[in-house]
């Protein structure tokens, strides 16, 4: 995996997809098991945030 920043040294796809699909795994049964993360910082989080808050309230 990696970003517009470069390689994510902490990421390791094998155990993801092992901890997905024992989440999943009443649920899905044999589906593969998709995940898409986003990754913000704390100023885009915060914006993220009051647009929802602003969502909720509609």
């Amino acid at each position: 995996m990696s970003n517009d920043y470069g390689p994510v040294s902490w990421w390791n796809e094998e155990e993801v997809l092992s901890n997905c699909s024992l989440l999943f795994r009443n649920e899905l049964n044999d589906s593969r098991c998709e995940l898409a993360i986003l990754l913000v910082g704390d100023s885009d989080m915060r914006e993220i945030n009051l647009l929802r808050r602003g969502k909720d309230k509609t």
